[in-house]
């Protein structure tokens, strides 16, 4: 048990230094990090979608294939952000 607590507290401070430093710090960078992920997420998701096939895709499914490339890059943009806050 001591092993335990002893390894919990020496991870703790690297932790909390990681994250709080991360987040309190420099949240523009944070905001800058995440946005940047979910660009190449929402593309990737985007690309599988809009492949050429004769299964449905979710592009296909909700009419995306006949919209403008603003909203076709807003509703992946949209999924790729929802994974990040579980909305």
């Amino acid at each position: 048990m001591s092993t335990s607590s002893n390894n919990s507290q020496a991870l703790h401070p690297q932790a909390q230094h990681l994250g709080f430093h991360l987040c309190l710090k420099n949240p523009v960078q944070v905001l800058i990090i995440l946005l940047t992920i979910s660009h190449f997420t929402g593309c990737l998701w985007f690309a599988v979608g809009a492949r050429d096939t004769s299964e449905s895709t979710w592009v296909k499914a909700l009419g995306y294939e006949t919209q403008g490339v603003d909203a076709q890059y807003l509703a992946s943009l949209h999924w790729a952000l929802s994974q990040f806050l579980g909305c």
